[in-house]
């Protein structure tokens, strides 16, 4: 239902604060986010509530990442 679309999440990866200073990335950021050959362009979007070494991304815009990931500007 396209009146429904404000809802849907946004293709972003959410990163904590200390690894996205250590990265030099900053919220509004393209990033690449890879795992074993599979890689997706997402935003990036600082959460200081994220531990460091912990990011997050919609199921629907990981697609085959899984388990630990690098995160690149």
């Amino acid at each position: 239902m396209p009146e429904l679309q404000f809802q849907r999440p946004a293709a972003e990866v959410e990163l904590a604060r200390d690894d996205a200073r250590r990265l030099g990335i900053a919220s509004g950021d393209a990033v690449r986010v890879s795992h074993n050959g599979t890689s997706v362009e997402l935003r990036a979007r600082i959460d200081g509530a994220l531990r460091a070494g912990v990011v997050r991304i919609a199921a629907e815009h990981a697609g085959e990442l899984g388990g630990r990931v690098e995160v690149a500007k």
